[in-house]
């Protein structure tokens, strides 16, 4: 992981890890975001890493940082919503309209 990389950590319950994560990737590229580590973990696999990191539903998303961490559980479809709880900037489509 580089210095300007952030981590995240998709946590899933087994068989919704394929929408899960094809709509987190949608969004990050909606988002022109490429620079982050990512874990996935699979809670009915590893239930103690959700409880340890307070995650109550899946899909959940959680972004690491120096001194808390960020996390969003839901649509990962909803894009501006990512947008606004996780800080990317707005995809160049919006900033033209």
């Amino acid at each position: 992981m580089t210095s300007s990389q952030i981590k995240l950590t998709l946590f899933v319950r087994g068989g919704e890890s394929t929408t899960a994560l094809s709509q987190l990737y949608k969004a990050l590229e909606y988002h022109s975001f490429n620079d982050y580590e990512l874990t996935i973990v699979d809670v009915t696999k590893d239930p103690e890493s959700k409880e340890s990191q307070g995650i109550s539903n899946t899909p959940a998303l959680l972004k690491h940082l120096d001194s808390s961490n960020v996390h969003y559980a839901g649509n990962f479809a909803d894009f501006e919503r990512m947008r606004q709880i996780f800080g990317f900037k707005a995809a160049p489509s919006d900033i033209c309209h």
